[in-house]
């Protein structure tokens, strides 16, 4: 009896199936197998990237609002702006000077400003002999604006008139209608038009309460306006900041004024409340004219370990 050889007793064991491998597979056929997962890995992840770029372009052209750049405020002035303002108060100043049988000189003055459709109706009639006109201010009181880059700027102007020794001063309102054109030019675009002054309010009572507090700090605010305000009419700009927070700046006069007396000192609003608006009301001259002014300050007022004045209501820093 033949005996069974080595080989025929050692037997392999039978590899198990991987995952996605078949049983029996070949190792070329597991080859290729893999080659296609790749390459289907990859159109896919080209596939990707092309709709994410047609989505942007498509985003962009279209107007997405995911896409869309931000608008920012606009910073430019509305018409009529600063150069359409100071354009309409030159020309009432040019239209409103002028002297006895100036009638051709005044009309040539006056056309630069006009355009050229208005230039003959806006001539002014002056007579021969008579009253001699002339402007000392001008300064704009309402603009209304129109359609098409045209608006309506109503000018206040101070107009002096002597006739001999007879001198007179009013304040007259002219509505000049001035229009821009594509270029950027500005015109006088038809006659203008005196109008009725701003309408003077009634029933505006002050806006000062009593000053609140305890009797001491009354006092000790007190003190502080009497040389605060001492200091600041005079220019003693080295002394301001005895009365002011540490790292404020004050301002004082350029021309100096004496505080003749502060006749009352008044808040505004009722609580007792740090910083305060403390309303002064002061009896102020004039050393050039000795003219006395009865005038209201407007301090802010701030307590630390002590009261001072922060700040001077209208006045620089």
């Amino acid at each position: 009896m033949a005996l069974p050889t080595l080989s025929a007793l050692v037997r392999p064991k039978p590899r198990k199936a991987r995952d996605g491998e078949s049983e029996g597979a070949s190792p070329a056929s597991q080859a290729a197998r893999k080659s296609q997962i790749a390459k289907a890995g990859r159109i896919a992840l080209w596939l990707f990237i092309v709709v994410v770029m047609f989505r942007g372009i498509t985003g962009i052209l279209g107007g997405d609002s995911s896409t869309a750049p931000v608008t920012r405020a606009s910073t430019v002035e509305r018409f009529p702006d600063t150069p359409a303002r100071a354009f309409a108060e030159e020309f009432a100043r040019v239209y409103l000077t002028w002297l006895p049988g100036d009638g051709p000189a005044h009309a040539e003055r006056i056309s630069p400003f006009l355009s050229e459709e208005v230039r003959a109706a806006a001539v002014v009639q002056i007579p021969e002999r008579g009253t001699v006109q002339t402007v000392s201010g001008t300064t704009v009181a309402r603009a209304k604006p129109g359609a098409l880059n045209r608006a309506l700027v109503t000018v206040a102007v101070n107009v002096s008139r002597r006739n001999g020794a007879r001198r007179t001063r009013v304040t007259v309102y002219l509505a000049v209608p001035v229009a821009r054109d594509a270029t950027g030019g500005l015109a006088v675009y038809d006659r203008p038009a005196f109008t009725a002054p701003p309408t003077q309010a009634t029933g505006v009572p002050p806006e000062g309460n009593a000053l609140q507090g305890a009797a001491e700090d009354q006092r000790a605010i007190d003190e502080l306006v009497n040389k605060f305000l001492t200091a600041y009419l005079s220019g003693q700009s080295d002394q301001l900041s005895f009365y002011t927070p540490p790292g404020t700046q004050i301002t004082p006069l350029g021309s100096p004024l004496d505080l003749t007396r502060i006749t009352t000192i008044q808040q505004i609003g009722d609580l007792d409340i740090t910083p305060r608006i403390l309303l002064v009301q002061a009896l102020v001259r004039d050393p050039r004219t000795r003219a006395i002014y009865p005038l209201t300050y407007r301090l802010d007022a701030e307590y630390t370990d002590r009261w001072l004045i922060k700040r001077v209501e209208g006045g620089g820093p």
